[in-house]
């Protein structure tokens, strides 16, 4: 897996920026997902991945910054700042709330916080975040991998 994610990202470090996915906030699912419950340390959507800024919060994760490329999972309910927040970090069912997904296809952290992006979003000085593959139209394979270094 690790020789995979390595051929990956070089492949991907000249790749062109593509726009980040549409996420319905209505439709996301935890699916079989493991949930855990956090305390949102800023306004967070359902569908937006979220690291967390301590033991029990949960912040907006962009790939533009190696503490908040951390990924803990992704949001599957509205919190605003100080309300309870459940979030998925590990799921083979996982509604994302994309409707155009390609079975097959690599979804990344994006560059926007909290944005979810296809792998060809990667570029240059990101930390590369590989949250899952998708399995269907709107269905993905959430398993969260960290790159600990920023892209060259």
């Amino acid at each position: 897996m690790r020789a995979l994610l390595a051929s990956l990202l070089a492949a991907l470090a000249c790749a062109a920026m593509a726009a980040d996915f549409a996420i319905d906030p209505s439709v996301v699912r935890a699916g079989n997902g493991t949930v855990s419950a956090l305390t949102a340390a800023e306004e967070i959507d359902p569908g937006e991945a979220v690291y967390k800024p301590t033991s029990t919060t949960a912040g907006l994760a962009t790939c533009t910054n190696a503490t908040k490329a951390a990924v803990a999972g992704i949001a599957i309910n509205k919190a605003y700042t100080g309300q309870p927040i459940s979030i998925v970090s590990t799921a083979s069912r996982f509604v994302p709330g994309i409707t155009n997904l390609t079975a097959g296809a690599i979804l990344v952290l994006s560059k926007n916080p909290g944005a979810i992006a296809p792998s060809s979003d990667l570029a240059s000085t990101h930390y590369p975040v590989i949250l899952g593959v998708a399995t269907a139209s709107t269905n993905m394979m959430l398993d969260i991998m960290r790159g600990s270094v920023p892209l060259p």
